[in-house]
């Protein structure tokens, strides 16, 4: 459980930081548009999925904040089967009609998971969008690989504690 000062929540991004789709995969992707490639590129990253059921169990609140719908459509989805149980809320661009790093996108978020953003940790592989959380006052750590993000964020949560 976290401490009282500590986080109480989690949000990432997926395409980046939940799943990758690394150029070689794009190009060999059998498929007629860029989209479609991505979709079929995209690949889950295990590691990072299996750290936010970890730290949901320990109480906290997560959130997945996407742009990706607008580039492959809602079939995203279906490269995590298990979204509900691992994230308590799916804010997705395409639905929510806002975009990171629109301010907007991460108040919804924010109230959605009913948590201020001083009691947030934020994940993407956007430096812009991490400044923009930034800036609302959450913990925002910019995603180069699982074991640096997941250490980041123990970081944090000890910081803020």
């Amino acid at each position: 459980m976290t401490s009282p000062g500590g986080p109480r929540a989690l949000i990432c991004d997926f395409g980046g930081v939940i799943a990758q789709a690394t150029a070689q995969r794009m190009t060999e992707a059998p498929a007629p548009t860029a989209a479609e490639r991505l979709l079929i590129a995209l690949e889950v990253e295990h590691g990072m999925l299996d750290y936010v059921r970890t730290v949901r169990a320990r109480g906290w609140r997560t959130a997945l904040l996407t742009n990706n719908a607008y580039r492959i459509g809602p079939e995203w989805r279906a490269k995590v089967p298990d979204l509900k149980a691992v994230f308590h809320v799916v804010v997705d661009a395409l639905v929510a009609g806002v975009r990171k790093p629109e301010r907007a996108a991460y108040e919804l978020t924010l109230d959605a998971l009913g948590v201020a953003a001083e009691e947030c940790i934020f994940v993407d592989d956007v430096e812009a969008n991490c400044l923009a959380a930034a800036e609302l006052g959450m913990h925002a750590v910019c995603f180069r690989s699982v074991d640096q993000a997941i250490r980041e964020i123990e970081e944090a949560s000890l910081a803020r504690a």
